[in-house]
């Protein structure tokens, strides 16, 4: 909610205040989309891996691998 209310900074101190516990690969998604708008890409794409590394597939796996390929080829259309 915070990041869609254009405030990432106050969405990545509520998430390090916290401790992800079982909710690791939601925790990093989270953190990855804050990262992304605030264009830290590099770190957005780190945390989306770390999620996916947390992820039990299906679904939740899939849109992290939307979400990286599209970072990917983001990146790949740069001049």
């Amino acid at each position: 909610m915070l990041i869609d209310q254009g405030k990432p900074d106050d969405a990545i101190k509520l998430l390090a205040a916290g401790t992800p516990g079982s909710f690791a690969g939601r925790y990093h998604e989270v953190h990855g989309d804050a990262l992304y708008s605030k264009k830290d890409i590099p770190g957005a794409i780190a945390e989306y891996n770390a999620a996916l590394g947390a992820s039990n597939g299906g679904a939740e796996a899939a849109m992290l691998q939307l979400k990286l390929a599209d970072l990917a080829s983001n990146e790949k259309a740069k001049p």
